[in-house]
């Protein structure tokens, strides 16, 4: 028996964000924190939260795409396997 949820935190291509979030929702055992990759992009304050879900996560699934923010995105990653 899982004696809490685990823990997702993922950058996913827009058009599977509510897929997802519909999928997790059904699943007791599972806590996910989602981000559009559009809206990542567009937005440093998603950014920081994105980093900062990422530091409690037991996961971090990604969709990778031709976006310029997956520089800054191994930084911040970088930044929490040195913590």
């Amino acid at each position: 028996m899982i004696e809490r949820p685990v823990k997702i935190s993922c950058i996913m291509w827009s058009s599977y964000v509510q897929p997802l979030m519909e999928a997790a929702g059904e699943t007791p055992f599972l806590e996910l924190s989602i981000f559009s990759h559009k809206l990542i992009g567009a937005s440093d304050d998603q950014l920081e939260m994105f980093l900062a879900g990422a530091a409690r996560a037991d996961v971090l699934l990604f969709y990778w795409t031709g976006d310029d923010f997956w520089e800054e995105i191994a930084l911040g990653l970088r930044g929490l396997a040195g913590s």
